[in-house]
């Protein structure tokens, strides 16, 4: 074997062990991430050691809250709480940074059948819009400075909102096919013809990061007034949503669903 053979030889041993270590990076990086992230909280990532899940308010007994990440188990726990409410409940509220999409189609479907009007008050993000979406307008109901957050969405697993999770989007964007704006439109579209126009030209689906509207901008657009610049939405990432939708109070049940039969 002559030196440049050896070389050569040297050479793919050294490349294949850099490609090997990078790919060991990755994947480290991946699972470290994929544990935070299923570990998070509704609105933040490790901000709690609590769980966060359906309940029924506290202060607000006619109140049905759905919260924490959508996902196989809180989809169950959202059915069964829906059948044990079911003569006192008026009103279910939505507050859930989003998760997996198979998930909420069975929770959309269990809303809509429940025939209850929904509500959003602080925040409803990625997967959450379907949630919102899922029963006709005349059942949709949002204060006004409830918090929407759009993003790009993907299939698979509920990854929580938080910057681990955002990395681990980054990741997927490298493999052709897990880019997928087409959900998120269709949702946003549900809310307003006018919105998906918005978003898009404001690119809000560049990134994991995304960008947040408040109900009553939502409006305006629908209106066919303009909405926020898209240098203002671009700041409106995932993180700026959680910490705004953190100072924002859970009305009361209005009074004519508490006085409907």
């Amino acid at each position: 074997m002559n030196s440049k053979t050896v070389h050569r030889a040297k050479t793919r041993g050294i490349i294949g062990q850099s490609v090997a270590l990078l790919l060991a990076g990755f994947g480290i990086i991946a699972a470290v991430a994929v544990f935070i992230c299923m570990n998070a909280t509704t609105l933040g990532c490790g901000e709690s050691d609590k769980p966060v899940n359906p309940a029924v308010s506290e202060s607000h007994p006619h109140l049905v809250v759905f919260q924490g990440v959508i996902d196989d188990t809180r989809a169950q726990m959202f059915k069964d709480l829906l059948e044990q409410t079911k003569p006192n409940a008026r009103l279910i509220e939505l507050a859930s940074m989003g998760g997996e999409l198979s998930a909420s189609e069975r929770i959309a479907k269990d809303i809509d059948a429940s025939g209850l009007p929904v509500r959003v008050s602080i925040l409803c993000g990625s997967a959450c819009v379907r949630l919102f979406t899922s029963v006709p307008q005349d059942r949709r109901l949002a204060t006004p400075e409830a918090l929407f957050w759009f993003h790009h969405g993907k299939p698979g697993k509920a990854n929580q909102s938080c910057s681990a999770c955002a990395l681990i989007g980054s990741l997927n964007n490298l493999w052709p096919g897990s880019f997928n704006p087409k959900l998120m439109l269709e949702w946003a579209k549900e809310i307003s013809p006018r919105l998906p126009e918005v978003l898009d030209r404001c690119e809000a689906f560049a990134s994991p990061g995304g960008a947040a509207l408040t109900w009553q901008e939502i409006q305006a657009i629908d209106r066919g007034e303009t909405g926020p610049n898209c240098d203002e939405m671009k700041e409106r990432n995932e993180h700026w949503a959680a910490r705004r939708a953190r100072s924002l109070p859970l009305p009361q049940v209005p009074a004519d669903l508490v006085g409907s039969s």
